[in-house]
């Protein structure tokens, strides 16, 4: 029997001493905020009147956020909604279906896209986070990162000349796809993407990189970019292909990140959720097995606009005929952090297992599970 020394250090070598760590300081935390809201039960409250800034922050754009900008603009209030990427929608623009009726993801979202890429009350700033907050209720100060999307967002149509003109097309992963298909350096999450402009990464073009595309340099398309909006002709050499394809003269590869100060009286905060990261559970072998897939990979496999149009072919592999849907992965367990359950996974669970036999006819579709927890 292993000594109490041994245990620590096998612990020690393996990391598992680190994660306990971290799960205990994440339950003290737990605890101290439940005893002071147990505290705060107990004395009389306070009423007071205070000045509103009439004004709210809405952080998050997905369907959740799109909805509470929506209704606090309709009942004619300024809102501010702050999304991280560059587009609106959420993990439900990458949906095929959704629970329980079926309906086409896309059919739902995208007016709902356009009524807030249209608000006259809504100031969408995509692209950006909050870095900052003070203040207290009713009167907000928030600092406002907006990333340089390195395209004047006033000028760009979405046309995609730029994303068809790039050096580096097709060379990148995807994330709306979530890796499945390739990107350019330029380019615009989905075709219904709101706001309807593109992004220029930064991080892997070649002219923010390196400050050269080709013979054009920082300095040359500054220049070109000038010469462009005196309706004066620019030589291929002087400036990159996506600004010479660009009629609207949109890209600015000088463009910088700069902060955005709000005072806002409310704030909202719909930050959505992310899947598990699959490396939390090596037992599963993601990534070893290319059959392997995650939640979020089936949706886009199963959406006609994803990478099969809709087949759900894997990697170069045939239409399953056996398909095994694991629940609760990650959940309910101790050793990953996740003690509770997702509430939302047994019900999509049964619609992919729909789908799929929707899909693809005679499939022999097994669900393995701890528990069937039906939540409406």
């Amino acid at each position: 029997m292993a000594t109490e020394a041994e245990v620590e250090e096998e612990k020690e070598r393996t990391g598992i001493g680190i994660v306990d760590e971290e799960i205990q300081a994440s339950r003290s935390a737990l605890q101290t905020i439940k005893r002071r809201v147990e505290e705060s039960l107990l004395g009389s409250v306070e009423e007071r009147e205070v000045e509103v800034v009439p004004e709210a922050l809405v952080i998050g754009g997905g369907i959740a956020g799109m909805y509470a900008a929506l209704d606090i603009a309709e009942a004619g209030f300024r809102v501010h909604l702050v999304e991280r990427t560059p587009s609106l929608g959420g993990h439900m623009a990458q949906l095929d279906k959704t629970f329980p009726t079926l309906d086409c993801s896309a059919c739902i979202l995208t007016p709902r896209l356009v009524d807030v890429g249209a608000h006259p009350n809504i100031n969408l700033m995509s692209y950006s986070e909050v870095v900052g907050v003070e203040g207290s209720v009713g009167n907000f100060k928030v600092k406002v990162l907006k990333r340089a999307r390195y395209v004047d967002e006033t000028k760009c149509t979405g046309c995609s000349t730029c994303e068809e003109a790039c050096r580096l097309k097709n060379r990148f992963p995807n994330e709306f796809d979530l890796g499945l298909m390739k990107r350019a350096a330029i380019y615009r999450p989905f075709p219904f993407a709101i706001p309807a402009i593109y992004t220029l990464d930064g991080e892997n073009c070649l002219m923010i990189k390196k400050g050269k595309c080709g013979k054009a340099t920082l300095e040359s398309t500054k220049a070109a970019v000038e010469k462009r909006e005196r309706g004066e002709e620019v030589s291929k050499n002087e400036a990159p292909p996506c600004v010479i394809a660009c009629d609207a003269n949109a890209i600015r590869h000088d463009m910088k990140d700069e902060v955005v100060e709000l005072n806002v009286g409310g704030i909202i905060v719909a930050t959505g959720y992310d899947i598990i990261e699959p490396e939390a559970t090596p037992e599963y072998k993601y990534g070893v097995y290319p059959n392997v897939i995650h939640g979020l990979e089936f949706e886009r496999y199963s959406s006609a606009s994803g990478p099969t149009m809709g087949r759900i072919l894997v990697g170069d592999l045939p239409e399953p005929k056996d398909a095994v849907f694991l629940s609760c992965v990650g959940s309910r367990n101790k050793q990953t952090g996740y003690e509770y359950c997702s509430r939302v996974c047994c019900m999509y669970l049964a619609k992919q297992a729909h789908l799929l036999e929707e899909k693809v006819p005679g499939c022999k579709i097994t669900v393995l599970y701890q528990d069937v927890r039906a939540f409406g």
